[in-house]
């Protein structure tokens, strides 16, 4: 997996090749972001599947961070057997397996959404930013974001 900063200048580039103006924005623990914008998360887990398709996924930290750090290319989204999960990317999704079982408690399948590249904004861009740029309430899981608010907030 490639991981890199990300200038400004940067971000048309990187979303030209997007079809929709809508990217995906997930809340991530700060721990998780940092491994993802390290490199050595390369597989982000979650229980619900996102409807709308999108090659790219901005990283919300929740709390105590709050804030947009960076984001990341979706290499593919598949929905698995908890099991199977289990037995074959838990190093990848950087989780023990207590944590993993405790997260899926209840669930037959989980959601593997495997990372390409990842990169970090030269500056995070605060809660209070984007509240003053839009209305805007962090996710509990994840959510649509309109690209150029993306590019917007990072101006």
């Amino acid at each position: 997996m490639n991981v890199r900063d990300i200038q400004i200048r940067d971000l048309p580039s990187l979303f030209e090749v997007e079809e929709i103006e809508q990217i995906l924005l997930f809340s991530i623990k700060p721990e998780f972001s940092e491994l993802i914008l390290s490199g050595k998360k390369s597989v982000e887990l979650r229980k619900q599947v996102p409807k709308k398709k999108s090659r790219y996924a901005i990283i919300y930290e929740s709390s105590p961070s709050k804030g947009i750090t960076g984001l990341f290319v979706i290499k593919n989204i598949q929905v698995k057997p908890i099991r199977e999960i289990s037995r074959r990317l838990l190093s990848k999704a950087c989780v023990s397996s207590q944590f993993f079982w405790e997260y899926y408690k209840g669930h037959n399948e989980g959601v593997i959404i495997e990372i390409e590249n990842a990169f970090r904004f030269e500056r995070k861009v605060s809660l209070y930013e984007l509240r003053e740029l839009m209305d805007f309430a962090p996710p509990q899981d994840f959510c649509y974001f309109d690209v150029n608010l993306v590019q917007e907030a990072l101006r």
